[in-house]
């Protein structure tokens, strides 16, 4: 997601997901862009060429496909879908069809740079809109697959219909890989073997509510010495956000970093991450984990995110505060991290991710 050269697209795949796609290293699974959700439909997007759409025509789901081909360069892929809400919530919308054009609209004529998208804490401005900057590659009831100028990509998430989430897709395939069942059995295993715990129930009745309070209200902007009126990962909030958990983090004895993970996006964009060393001689690391990154509802500039996921950011710094407090020690290596970029489609801890394992 680096670059920004537009690269050409050709033919686009949107199928039911299946893992037989991806037996005996198949065409399709080097043409592999992720698994998207269509309400309760997993549907997988791939860009193959038109030889291997030649085998998949003699597959079982291709009559459940959808291909479609891209009448010019595609930029950036973003997939929309619909979120899941009690019907009584949408009851004041209007039809998907009015919605979902109304949107375009607004995507069409919508001018990125504004005030709270600056460089001057370090950021990429975000350049002027030049054209109508995107095309509809599928469209469904529920979901809906485009291509969007790169300016337009890295916001739309503030401009998506109401009870809609966007998803930037990556730029390049990447490798599918299957959940080995050890993993589920060992996971299983420890869910079915919790119990509580005196002494951690001692622990976290420590935990000092005010001080939580205290803290959310700095990063959601209601502490007016704050400043913060959005934490989206392209806004100065988002920065100051970052650099406030930073020297909240490093208040613990722990050692803490900022990692940009993408050019020009969000605060530089940040992992802030603490490490605990383990009492053992020992690789293995327990993550806990939250974003700090917000967006605004239905296009609007505040975006307070107390709840998702100011309460989750707190709750970890609550965690570190309460390791110094209480001198606690472990078996494990500890990592406290705050992802930004999640509100575009996880984008900080994918790179973690990336970073960490592979």
């Amino acid at each position: 997601m680096n670059s920004k050269a537009a690269w050409p697209l050709a033919l686009l795949l949107v199928t039911p997901f299946d893992s037989s796609l991806f037996k005996d290293n198949s065409c399709l699974s080097k043409a592999f862009y992720g698994n998207y959700q269509q309400g309760n439909t997993t549907l997988s997007v791939l860009r193959p060429d038109s030889s291997c759409l030649d085998t998949w025509s003699s597959h079982a789901l291709a009559s459940s496909a959808t291909i479609s081909g891209a009448t010019k360069e595609v930029q950036q892929l973003v997939w929309l879908e619909e979120q899941a809400v009690e019907e009584s919530l949408k009851a004041q919308t209007r039809s998907f069809r009015n919605e979902f054009d109304a949107f375009l609209d607004t995507l069409s004529t919508y001018n990125p740079a504004s005030e709270d998208f600056t460089n001057s804490h370090g950021q990429e401005v975000i350049s002027n809109a030049r054209s109508v900057g995107y095309e509809v590659l599928y469209r469904h009831k529920k979901a809906a697959l485009l291509s969007v100028d790169h300016d337009k990509a890295k916001i739309i998430d503030t401009l998506v219909p109401r009870f809609w989430k966007s998803t930037l897709l990556p730029t390049k395939p990447v490798p599918f890989q299957s959940v080995d069942r050890s993993s589920l059995t060992h996971a299983e295993t420890v869910l079915a073997n919790l119990k509580s715990d005196p002494t951690i129930a001692t622990i976290v009745d420590s935990i000092s509510v005010s001080q939580m309070k205290k803290d959310i209200r700095f990063l959601t902007g209601e502490d007016e010495d704050s400043g913060i009126l959005s934490r989206h990962s392209f806004s100065k909030g988002a920065l100051t956000a970052a650099s406030w958990l930073k020297a909240r983090f490093e208040e613990t004895g722990a050692s803490c970093e900022l990692k940009p993970f993408l050019i020009g996006f969000a605060p530089n964009v940040v992992w802030s991450i603490s490490r605990y060393p383990s009492l053992v001689n020992t690789t293995s690391t327990v993550l806990f984990s939250a974003h700090y990154d917000s967006r605004g509802s239905f296009g609007k500039t505040r975006a307070p995110g107390a709840d998702d996921d100011g309460s989750g950011t707190i709750a970890l710094l609550s965690i570190a505060r309460t390791i110094l407090r209480e001198g606690i020690k472990f078996h494990s290596n500890v990592e406290l991290v705050a992802f930004a970029g999640e509100e575009q489609g996880l984008l900080g801890s994918r790179a973690y991710s990336r970073m960490v394992y592979f």
